[in-house]
């Protein structure tokens, strides 16, 4: 046979040496196809409230995914990166409009086995809902008029998003008992001074 038909003779006799020992051995290709999971301890830090920190621990992946670890100290800084925005939002949510959140991540070392996450809180002044005034667009005849503090709002007290929304669907509750059946949250405005640390709230309803 020519070099040519020689050398094709010899890739296919390859190929299929490659093949059998694929079929034989179905671990051929399992390099390093697992590896142990890197496992950590989480600290919350600054808190500003038990009801907070047990928020946290029920939304956060860093605590959702604990019992899993993470593949790599890299994955597991970026998995804390994210939950500064979930956990921002939480405490956004309970009247802590401007707070700071510091991520460290260290990695395990001969006295600790485990990575070391700590999330640091600086929560800053809780803001107080100083007005809040309900805006009516349901239409003819004019609705009645909508008292904030009447139907929930924390007006003079804290600014908890839980207690804003609670009133607001209060108030397209009432609206709806009184003959205008289609009144529907529509939107608010909001405008925090941080100077004193007090928010003022308008509602569409």
């Amino acid at each position: 046979s020519t070099p040519r038909s020689f050398l094709r003779a010899l890739m296919l006799l390859a190929a299929s040496l490659f093949l059998a020992a694929c079929a034989e051995d179905d671990a051929f290709f399992d390099v390093e196809t697992t590896i142990d999971p890197l496992l950590y301890t989480i600290e919350l830090r600054g808190v500003p409230s038990d009801t907070i920190q047990e928020r946290a621990e029920a939304v956060l992946q860093v605590y959702r995914q604990q019992d899993e670890g993470a593949p790599s100290l890299g994955f597991l800084r970026r998995r804390a990166q994210d939950d500064t925005v979930t956990l921002g939002t939480l405490l956004r949510s309970a009247g802590y409009v401007l707070p700071e959140i510091e991520v460290s991540v260290a990695e395990p070392t001969p006295g600790n086995s485990r990575a070391e996450v700590i999330l640091t809180i600086t929560a800053g002044n809780r803001f107080r809902l100083s007005e809040h005034v309900m805006v009516t667009t349901a239409g003819d005849p004019d609705p009645p008029p909508l008292d904030a503090l009447e139907l929930g709002s924390p007006g003079g007290g804290p600014a908890v998003a839980e207690d804003i929304i609670a009133a607001e669907d209060a108030a397209g509750a009432f609206l709806r008992r009184t003959g205008y059946a289609y009144a529907r949250f529509v939107q608010r405005d909001a405008v925090a001074d941080p100077v004193s640390s007090t928010m003022q709230l308008e509602s569409v309803i």
